[in-house]
């Protein structure tokens, strides 16, 4: 697992929740953007969803009984289970390439918001993860490996999610209306908890365990990143492409597009 600072940081700028409000984190994991929202958004209320009972199991045991915080077991590919015009805000990172039914979480969304209810919802595109090596094309097989990578738990797999986000949104006409924005997550210290070290040393160590990639073609991609963090000249970055937008209720949905700029 890798030290998910920098990302939270970053969407939480995109957050302006008032006193008393209500946010839940679609696909919450283990709670991290919750517990930092906490530490933010004081006197809110903050829920989370997830459907993989471990890091939810973590969660609530980090949260100490803090009555701020709730979080659930729920495959949102079955919807929200939650009422109509819950929160004030909904978060969703990295989760619509995983479900099978995209369009109708995004209808949930709509209708757990209330009538003046924002979304955050972002997604890192895979195939622009960087890393500075010497073997390109070795680089490039592990990352087309990588990025197309059908884990057991995902409903779908599309690592191009980020670069669609726009055009998903557009699938499903009059739901909200805002504006893309673009986030390079880039590290150039190669140590544990980054992401780039994770993606090392835990996720490609995955596809060789799944034979998605030859013990052999790992250990040269690992061993010409050493080259480089010994050369001081260690290089990583991933694209984050995120939708900021404020629902559209339901009488406007006819004259206001579904996500216009402004």
């Amino acid at each position: 697992m890798y030290d998910k600072t920098a990302l939270i940081d970053h969407l939480l700028t995109l957050v302006d929740l008032q006193p008393s409000g209500a946010l839940l984190d679609v696909g919450c994991g283990d709670g991290q953007m919750l517990f930092a929202a906490s530490n933010v958004f004081g006197s809110s209320s903050f829920f989370g969803i997830d459907m993989m009972p471990a890091p939810i199991q973590r969660a609530e045991s980090l949260s100490r009984g803090e009555s701020r915080l709730s979080f659930v077991i729920h495959d949102v590919d079955e919807g929200l289970p939650c009422p109509d015009g819950a929160f004030d805000y909904i978060l969703c990172c990295n989760v619509l390439e995983c479900i099978k039914r995209k369009e109708y979480l995004l209808r949930e969304m709509h209708r757990a918001l209330n009538a003046a209810g924002k979304v955050v919802i972002s997604h890192f595109d895979y195939d622009t993860i960087v890393f500075n090596v010497t073997n390109r094309d070795g680089y490039r097989k592990l990352l087309h490996a990588y990025s197309d990578w059908k884990q057991p738990w995902m409903g779908e797999c599309d690592p191009w999610t980020g670069r669609k986000l726009w055009g998903i949104l557009n699938r499903v006409p009059g739901l909200f209306v805002g504006e893309m924005k673009s986030f390079v997550l880039h590290e150039t210290e190669y140590r544990e908890g980054a992401k780039g070290y994770s993606f090392v040393k835990e996720e490609l160590r995955d596809l060789v365990k799944h034979g998605a990639i030859a013990p052999q073609e790992y250990e040269a991609f690992s061993a010409d990143v050493e080259n480089a963090v010994r050369n001081n000249e260690f290089f990583f970055s991933i694209n984050l492409y995120t939708f900021v937008g404020r629902k559209v209720e339901s009488r406007a949905c006819g004259s206001e597009s579904t996500t216009t700029s402004r």
